[in-house]
């Protein structure tokens, strides 16, 4: 899985490559039935409770029951492991303001490696589809606020909120199990609400960009890999977007193809 022209360096485990400089160096169609279907449920933090209770052992059935219903909006068999969830977080900056969306966070992997890596519980907005998935979240983090929306539906939900922009979006979503549109209407919602110089942040399991290279052009986007996860069953590339245009605000002009 080499991919060249990138340093990497290896972590302790040697499950994870770093390749290439950190994140700081960096400057839906009515067709579509995956888009526009969202509850507008949302979960507020509550003060003074725990940030996390432990993780479960009976994650891994819930997490096979669930994609049985929809196998290609989940797109993965099992949660992502450990070593992914870690360098996924490792792109969100603990010292930057602004809140960290995690898109389609499942049962909860990487909003641990999130906390773990320093995010403050109330910057963090956790966004899911699934009903299932977001009670679990809420037991699980009751100090994070849920969202239970369509990424699709991404502005309009968070505006609801009093949510407008975002400093980092880590993104558990299949994309390249989705449609055309709908990965457009994800991808150019997200680059709405990132602020200037803000990154996407999406996983993969092939070498290739897990962004269509259409969207690439008609957004704007700037895309490298960031990561290899080679112990993640199957192994993982981390990938993370930038937009070329990052001088406008956020919600404007910016991703307003």
């Amino acid at each position: 899985m080499a991919l060249s022209g990138d340093s990497e360096s290896t972590s302790k485990s040697g499950a994870v490559h770093q390749v290439g400089p950190g994140p700081g160096s960096f400057p839906s169609s009515p067709a579509d039935p995956d888009c526009g279907r969202a509850s507008g449920a949302e979960h507020a933090p509550r003060a003074n409770r725990e940030i996390t209770k432990p993780m479960s052992s009976s994650d891994l059935p819930l997490f096979l029951s669930q994609w049985l219903r929809a196998p290609l909006r989940m797109g993965a068999l099992v949660p992502s492991g450990g070593a992914l969830a870690r360098a996924l977080a490792l792109q969100a900056l603990p010292s930057r303001d602004g809140p960290v969306l995690e898109l389609g966070a499942g049962t909860g992997v990487v909003t641990r490696a999130l906390l773990a890596r320093g995010i403050a519980p109330q910057r963090l907005v956790l966004v899911e589809r699934d009903p299932v998935f977001c009670r679990l979240l809420r037991q699980r983090y009751p100090s994070v606020r849920v969202v239970q929306t369509d990424a699709c539906r991404l502005i309009q939900s968070l505006a609801a909120l009093g949510i407008h922009e975002a400093a980092t979006i880590i993104s558990g979503l299949p994309l390249l199990s989705l449609p055309f549109t709908t990965q457009h209407q994800v991808l150019r919602q997200s680059f709405r609400l990132l602020v200037p110089n803000g990154t996407f942040v999406q996983f993969t399991y092939g070498l290739a960009s897990p962004v269509h290279p259409a969207l690439l052009r008609r957004l704007e986007l700037v895309g490298r890999p960031v990561a290899r996860v080679l112990l993640n069953l199957p192994p993982a590339v981390v990938w993370r977007y930038t937009q070329r245009d990052a001088a406008s605000p956020p919600g404007e002009t910016r991703a307003a193809a």
